[in-house]
């Protein structure tokens, strides 16, 4: 009887409707049964039903080998999709889901089954550049939703993730969504789950609450804003029992616990917004008076006690001389050497000394070293130390200036991924490595103020300083083992990632796992969305020799 109503939407609404909560999943479940009698006409009526029924999934886990009631409605929606044997008619009728279903729950999960998701093993039901397109709609729609749109979904905190990593700058409304006690109590209550562990030999299961933790983190921007947040849930919802468990939970969170089997065991970083970037601060257009092929920035910035700032002062022959010290004690320019060695570049590098072409001064430290003749560097370095002035934090910044002068780009070719992974590494080391503690302690008398982001930057000369410049980052670096692109008609400029300061890198190993998560998410960015697969190798340990 249902097969036969699907094709009508509102006899298939009407028959859903019927169903309790409960009966929904086994009806969904037995629907599969029946596939090959669902005629093509029925997909879009069918699917625009379907797509609406996550808010009524049970939310309670059945344990181990349960995979989510939400995957019940997407097995029969990814089933009903595959019956129409034309991409084309499958395009439209993706388009037409996403301009009526009301809920953004449906279109982010329809957009996951027809293969926005990078996954190299899925199937690409549409074309990537127009299912791409559709998800940045929705993302937008969903960072500026109102709060009445998103309590009625049913993972809140889930869609404001991807929202906001789709574009983490475009957060104004999402922070005042924040404020909203409706749209917060929401957010923290779908940010509980339970993980279940078993004791080998014995038949007991345990269950452990956890928070996903990095989720909060990404959406509320700010510890601060969280705790906030938290407390503010705490006052409205004081007499709801599972609201409070969950603000007794957060509290703990908040001083530092942890589950011991949180399933987050490395989880992924919590992003956050970047302000450093190569076109706003410390330019590298001053390096031979225009732009470089390639710029590979890394940044932190470090949170400073008012009263720290004002007594510190990092002007002078002293600071420059453990300057000197410290970035000839990494191996930052003996690894970009390296790599110009391996194009046959010259090599015979500079000694790290103050930039004679930046602004000295008691809040700004910059030293230069070149690779290669003055006249026509492979590469130029650059490490700043910027104080904070009356307001702002420390910075700490490294370039590399990639064949500065065009006279060298045929010469550096094309970067490898792995060739990149190792010059992010060695820049990311010298402004977050176990060494920076000694050199940014040493400037506020031995204490280190807390770091508030990591930032990791790619930047390419095209049109860039006022030069005619032409170089993308396809030509600077080999992307091809990242596969097809979605969007082949817009060239890779700029990649811009940053993180929560607390994202660990004081091991190699760290710095890799941040590096990879970043170019993932530039690599998506920039349309290669089955980037994944070419680069989490990358980010493997090294052999044991």
């Amino acid at each position: 009887m249902a097969v036969l109503a699907m094709a009508d939407e509102q006899r298939f609404r009407a028959l859903v409707d019927d169903l309790s909560d409960v009966d929904l999943e086994d009806f969904l479940a037995r629907l599969l049964a029946y596939e090959d009698n669902i005629a093509p006409a029925a997909v879009l009526p069918g699917c625009t039903v379907l797509l609406e029924l996550y808010p009524r999934l049970r939310t309670q886990s059945r344990g181990f080998l349960d995979l989510g009631p939400e995957f019940a409605v997407d097995r029969v929606v990814l089933r009903l999709l595959r019956r129409i044997g034309d991409e084309a008619e499958r395009t439209r009728i993706t388009q037409q889901l996403c301009g009526t279903i009301t809920g953004f729950t449906g279109r982010i999960r329809l957009l996951w089954l027809v293969g926005r998701r990078s996954n190299p093993d899925a199937e690409r039901l549409i074309p990537l550049a127009e299912s791409d397109l559709l998800y940045q709609q929705v993302c937008n729609q969903i960072r500026h939703a109102t709060s009445a749109q998103l309590v009625a979904e049913r993972d809140p905190l889930l869609l404001l993730t991807e929202a906001l990593a789709d574009d983490p700058a475009d957060r104004q409304d999402v922070d005042q969504l924040l404020l909203d006690d409706s749209a917060a109590t929401a957010l923290l209550l779908s940010a509980a789950n339970q993980v279940h562990s078993q004791t080998l030999g014995t038949a007991a299961i345990r269950s452990q609450p956890f928070l996903d933790w990095p989720a909060l983190r990404t959406v509320t921007g700010d510890d601060a804003v969280l705790a906030a947040m938290v407390e503010r849930v705490a006052a409205a919802r004081a007499v709801d029992v599972e609201a409070m468990a969950v603000v007794e939970l957060a509290r703990k969170y908040l001083a530092g616990w942890r589950p011991a089997d949180s399933p987050f065991s490395r989880p992924d970083p919590v992003i956050r917004q970047a302000h450093n970037s190569p076109g706003t601060i410390f330019s590298p257009s001053v390096i031979g008076g225009g732009w470089p092929a390639l710029l590979i920035r890394t940044v932190t910035t470090y949170e400073v006690d008012p009263a720290w700032a004002s007594q510190a002062d990092i002007s002078g022959a002293e600071f420059h001389r453990r300057l000197t010290e410290f970035l000839g004690g990494i191996p930052l320019a003996d690894r970009i050497c390296a790599l110009a060695d391996a194009c046959s570049l010259p090599t015979d590098a500079s000694a790290w000394g103050p930039d004679p072409d930046s602004q000295q001064s008691v809040g700004s430290a910059v030293q230069r070293l070149n690779v290669g003749p003055e006249s026509e560097p492979a590469a130029v370095l650059r490490y700043a130390v910027f104080l904070p002035g009356n307001h702002g934090a420390m910075k700490l910044i490294t370039d590399i200036a990639v064949s500065p002068r065009e006279t060298t780009d045929a010469k550096w070719g094309k970067l490898g991924l792995g060739e990149l992974r190792d010059a992010l590494d060695v820049a990311l080391d010298a402004v977050a490595g176990p060494a920076v503690d000694q050199l940014v302690g040493s400037i506020y008398g031995g204490e280190m103020p807390p770091r508030s982001t990591t930032e990791l930057y790619l930047e390419a000369g095209h049109g860039q300083g006022g030069t005619d410049r032409t170089s993308t980052l396809h030509d600077l670096i080999d992307l091809d083992p990242l596969g097809a692109r979605a969007r082949a008609d817009q060239p890779a400029l700029q990649g811009v990632f940053a993180v929560d300061g607390d994202a660990p890198t004081v091991t190699t190993q760290d710095r890799r796992d941040l590096i990879i998560h970043a170019l993932i998410r530039m690599a998506l960015g920039w349309g290669y969305l089955d980037a994944k697969a070419a680069l989490l190798p990358l980010g493997s340990p090294e052999p044991a020799s």
